[in-house]
C-alpha cells in the first residue's frame, strides 16, 4: 500500500514532509509497486526511533501521536513534540533522518528486495561528505557527534571539515589533516600524529587554532 499525505514532497524513491519533524512515508515513485511499502515501514520506524534516542540527551522517543501524525519524546520527564526540543537537537534528527532517507532510496534504486533492506538500510558502504560539521551544535553535540553517525551507520567513510577542538578531539583513529597557507597556497598537511589523544585543551591551544 501506498500513503502520500498533503504537503509530503518526494525525493528519489522517498517522501519527507516539508517540517523536519513530521514522520517519513516510504513511497517508491519510480518503480510503482515494486517495494511492497508495509515490509519496510517497520525498519525504517526502528531506525528513526533509534536516532531520535541518540540525539536526545535525558530523553526517549514514546509514539506517534494518531491525531496529527506528531512524533512524542519524553526529555528531562516530559512528553514534548519533536519542534519542542533544542535547535540543535532537532538539527541532529533532522540530518540523521535524512542520511536514513537517502540510504533507502539506494535500496529502492537497486531495486532490492523488502526483505533484504531491513537487514541492509544502516549497513550500506559509502561516502558521506561533510562541511564545519559542527555548526548549530552545542559543544556536547559537537563531541557527540561522529559517534552518532558512526554506530547508525556503521559502514560509512566519513570526510569532514571542522573548527571545533570537540570534533578533532572526538574519535580515535580518525585521521587529522591541516590546511596551512604557505604564500600564495594552501598546503595539506598529515598531523594525525600531533593530535591523536589530545585532550580537547591542547587542541584549542595548538597552532591551528591559535587561540
Amino acid at each position: 500500500s501506498k500513503i502520500r499525505p498533503p504537503g509530503v514532497t518526494i525525493e528519489r524513491g522517498v517522501s519527507i514532509s516539508a517540517n523536519a519533524t513530521g514522520i517519513i512515508i516510504c513511497d517508491n515513485v519510480f518503480a510503482q509497486s515494486l517495494i511492497d511499502v508495509n515490509c519496510t515501514i517497520p525498519c525504517l520506524y526502528s531506525s528513526v526511533k533509534s536516532i531520535i534516542n541518540e540525539c536526545l540527551d535525558n530523553g526517549e522517543f514514546l509514539y506517534v501521536r494518531r491525531t496529527d501524525s506528531t512524533p512524542i519524546v519524553r526529555q528531562n520527564g516530559l512528553e514534548l513534540s519533536l519542534e519542542k526540543l533544542s535547535s540543535g537537537n532537532i538539527f541532529l534528527i533532522e540530518h540523521l533522518v535524512m542520511l536514513l532517507c537517502k540510504m533507502y532510496s539506494v535500496c529502492v534504486l537497486n531495486e532490492m528486495d523488502p526483505a533484504d533492506i531491513t537487514s541492509t538500510i544502516n549497513r550500506i558502504a559509502g561516502l558521506l561528505l561533510i562541511d564545519e560539521i559542527e555548526n548549530h551544535l552545542h559543544p556536547k553535540w559537537q563531541k557527540k557527534i561522529l559517534g552518532i553517525i558512526r554506530r547508525t551507520f556503521p559502514n560509512l567513510q566519513i570526510i569532514l571539515t571542522t573548527h571545533s577542538p570537540f570534533v578533532v578531539s572526538s574519535i580515535d583513529g580518525a585521521r587529522v589533516y591541516t590546511c596551512v597557507s604557505k604564500g600564495d597556497q594552501s598546503v595539506i598537511e598529515d598531523e594525525t600524529d600531533k593530535y591523536t589523544h589530545l585532550p580537547v585543551e591542547e587542541i584549542l591551544a595548538s597552532d591551528v587554532f591559535a587561540v
